[in-house]
């Protein structure tokens, strides 16, 4: 739970070293959530996302292959 709360407050704070199509970059999300949020919305959202399930673990039926284009 901190390590969401912080990152949720910093996101700088911890920036994974690999992301899928370059390096991580700062300042994607907005630095001012500790502004925006009350610290009850704050510790709702920690509570929510800790709920949450990996990505690889909610994923479990494969996609379909990719269509041709539509023609019209």
């Amino acid at each position: 739970a901190d390590y969401i709360r912080q990152s949720i407050l910093e996101p700088n704070a911890f920036l994974a070293p690999v992301c899928p199509n370059s390096g991580c970059l700062p300042n994607i999300m907005p630095q001012d959530y500790g502004q925006r949020l009350t610290e009850d919305q704050l510790r709702t959202v920690v509570a929510f996302l800790l709920t949450q399930r990996a990505a690889a673990d909610a994923v479990s039926t494969s996609l379909p292959p990719t269509l041709p284009p539509a023609v019209g």
